[in-house]
């Protein structure tokens, strides 16, 4: 299957999936990493380091979906709503990784062991509410 990870470097994973320079293009399978491709974002027309965009319109993110509509997963740090909803619209897996090195996420990913944190900070709300007792007023302070 093919794995796509945004990237500027081709060593480091983007912060921001829709603003990255490139994509790396990865065939994975069963704890083989395969075949490497860099493709360029079509979306990014002016590069200009540290240019973010607020808000990508449905055609920037769909240029890009387009882009990656063979691969089967996304891999990301940081990605818009609108962008993950693109990809998936595609039946593209996106995956939020807390993984900084395109290597170390690529490596994880093909032995089954990249963590994707939503699931992490979705699991938190639904863990019992916390109870923080109520502070005693000053008066009974003794120090």
């Amino acid at each position: 299957m093919k794995v796509a990870i945004p990237t500027d470097d081709g060593i480091t994973i983007a912060f921001d999936f829709e603003n990255a320079s490139k994509f790396l293009v990865t065939d994975v399978s069963a704890g083989k990493i395969g075949r490497r491709t860099m493709r360029t974002n079509p979306a990014v027309r002016f590069p200009v380091k540290g240019l973010r965009l607020s808000a990508p319109s449905s055609a920037y993110c769909a240029e890009i979906a387009n882009k990656l509509s063979d691969c089967r997963v996304a891999i990301a740090l940081l990605i818009s709503d609108q962008m993950k909803e693109a990809l998936e619209r595609l039946g593209i897996e996106v995956i939020i990784s807390s993984e900084i090195l395109v290597d170390r996420a690529l490596a994880l990913f093909a032995v089954g062991a990249l963590k994707d944190v939503r699931r992490f900070f979705e699991s938190l709300s639904e863990e019992e509410d916390i109870v923080i007792p109520e502070t005693p007023d000053f008066k009974d302070f003794d120090g």
